[in-house]
């Protein structure tokens, strides 16, 4: 779940956006080669813990309901993964 929550952060996508191709309306040409590219931070036990359980809420809250709004457990997942990086991301939208 870890692992999930790092992927599927706002600085796994900033990071993809910046080493992936640009195609046709915008669209990002993924390969193996760039994703490799990402580097997975280091995280004691208690880190991997707690993005791990916040990963484990929004996938609860998906699977009890679709539409949930999981924004907050996405935004402290986000912030949680940042700091383990240990860099800001720029403002605005992730790929702008």
């Amino acid at each position: 779940m870890f692992l999930l929550g790092v992927l599927n952060s706002d600085s796994a996508a900033f990071f993809i956006n910046s080493v992936c191709d640009k195609v046709m309306n915008g669209y990002l040409r993924m390969k193996m080669s760039y994703i490799g590219q990402l580097p997975i931070p280091a995280a004691t036990a208690e880190e991997q813990a707690h993005i791990a359980g916040l990963v484990q809420q929004i996938l609860a809250a998906k699977a009890h309901n679709a539409a949930a709004d999981t924004a907050a457990l996405e935004a402290q997942t986000d912030a949680a993964v940042v700091a383990l990086y240990g860099v800001a991301l720029p403002a605005g939208p992730v790929g702008a």
